[in-house]
């Protein structure tokens, strides 16, 4: 049946990507041509994005998991009787109850007060560099740097970043699913010839990736939805194969 209120839906454009065929021959994922070499689909949208100057990551979950885990991470940790019973584990046995937030809700919510207060950039680089390396749930070392996180919830602001870690901390698998393929970072007004229609947002502005055979499911629209009803711009890209190189 149809969700009362009707569910806010992100505005659309039309992405033109050159495929490589010699590449996609060889993975079981279509590849697109880049002026790095051959990429995957969301990897080959942020490449392109680089030669008119903007910055984006991929993201989905893994990002937002890496900032949860490393602003909670002493809660994460916390003495909880029963909770983590041994040190191999890379986050409590509760995380995935309700019981997580209310067993911790002292310390949680002191984070989430210093989160409202603009805090998390600060709160952030510290935890990525009293932490990096440790095995904690959800955190991805790889692909986001310190500055890079502190960027995405300095520009997502403290209400919708405070919003999106209160999901995680709520129901875990939940706010884990549906969230948008990348993060881009604002810049400057910039036009592209291969985006329809051509004029990048200049602010914080999350994208989902959808491919010639893809649609948006009902877990992202829901996802969608609440990311819209925060004040976070969300946009879908349609991937449109060209077979012509940008060279």
């Amino acid at each position: 049946w149809a969700p009362l209120p009707t569910l806010r839906t992100p505005p659309n454009r039309v992405l033109r990507l050159p495929t490589d065929p010699f590449a996609s021959k060889t993975t079981p994922r279509p590849m697109y041509a880049t002026p790095q070499g051959p990429q995957t689909i969301e990897q080959a949208v942020v490449a392109w994005l680089t030669t008119v100057g903007r910055t984006a990551f991929v993201a989905e979950n893994h990002l937002w998991s890496t900032v949860f885990g490393l602003l909670f991470r002493n809660q994460l940790f916390a003495p909880i009787p029963g909770a983590l019973p041994t040190r191999r584990l890379s986050g409590p046995q509760d995380l995935h109850s309700p019981q997580f937030y209310a067993k911790r809700k002292t310390g949680v919510d002191q984070i989430l007060g210093q989160i409202i207060d603009g805090q998390a950039p600060e709160l952030l680089a510290a935890a990525h560099g009293r932490h990096w390396g440790e095995a904690i749930v959800g955190v991805n070392w790889k692909d986001y740097s310190a500055q890079d996180l502190s960027d995405v919830v300095r520009h997502l602001g403290p209400r919708a970043t405070s919003e999106l870690m209160l999901g995680f901390l709520m129901d875990y698998r939940a706010a884990s699913v549906g969230l948008p393929d990348l993060v881009l970072l604002p810049g400057s007004k910039s036009k592209c010839p291969w985006l329809f229609p051509g004029y990048i947002p200049t602010g914080l502005c999350l994208v989902e990736i959808k491919g010639p055979t893809d649609s948006v499911h009902d877990n992202q629209r829901i996802a969608f939805d609440h990311l819209l009803n925060k004040g976070v711009l969300v946009e879908v890209w349609s991937i449109s194969p060209s077979s012509n190189s940008r060279g």
